[in-house]
């Protein structure tokens, strides 16, 4: 028997919903807004999706609690990140160090979920790195590299501007992959 290679997209609206709300109809209540943040933080993603809402099901149990409010979402979140799954260390370890420090600036200038960036706004912040560094991320490299990350469907774009596909990566890279560390792996190997 011969396996294939299919890659696992994001699931439709509709779909993400109901895998998230549908395990746990009758047993607990989900507040609009949270629901729509769980939406944005895995954008449907079938993997982050399920990661989320067995998360969820750990964090209502213990905490004896029926509504997903913002305080139990923000316990979820953070429970992930903190340990994050292997799936998203091994995408990471997966991009280029120019990828890396792209979106290690861009999860630094998104200041919410909702934000987009113009390239522009990734290449001032470079600004603050030591000019050894600056040059392999000029103006016309950010740009590529986020047009390679958007094929990669790790970013969205607007027009000109970007945001991470999965809010989870920016959560993630925001907390754990800052410029200066992506700068300190870079040249530690």
């Amino acid at each position: 028997a011969k396996s294939s290679y299919r890659e696992i997209s994001f699931l439709n609206r509709s779909d993400a919903e109901d895998l998230i709300r549908r395990p746990l109809l009758g047993k607990a209540v989900f507040k609009l807004s949270v629901l729509e943040a769980i939406i944005r933080l895995t954008n449907g993603h079938p993997f982050f999706t399920q990661l989320v809402g067995q998360t969820l099901v750990d964090v209502l149990n213990e905490e004896e609690k029926i509504e997903v409010n913002k305080a139990v979402f923000g316990e979820v979140v953070e429970r992930i990140v903190e340990n994050p799954p292997p799936q998203l260390l091994y995408r990471w370890q997966g991009f280029s160090p120019g990828e890396k420090l792209t979106l290690a600036g861009l999860a630094t200038v998104l200041r919410s979920s909702r934000d987009y960036a113009v390239s522009e706004r990734i290449h001032e912040h470079m600004r603050s790195i030591p000019d050894r560094y600056r040059e392999p991320m000029d103006l016309a490299r950010i740009r590529m590299h986020l047009e390679g990350l958007r094929q990669k469907k790790v970013v969205d774009r607007d027009q000109s501007r970007y945001r991470f596909t999965m809010d989870l990566v920016r959560v993630w890279v925001k907390r754990d992959q800052t410029v200066w560390g992506v700068l300190d792996q870079i040249t530690s190997v």
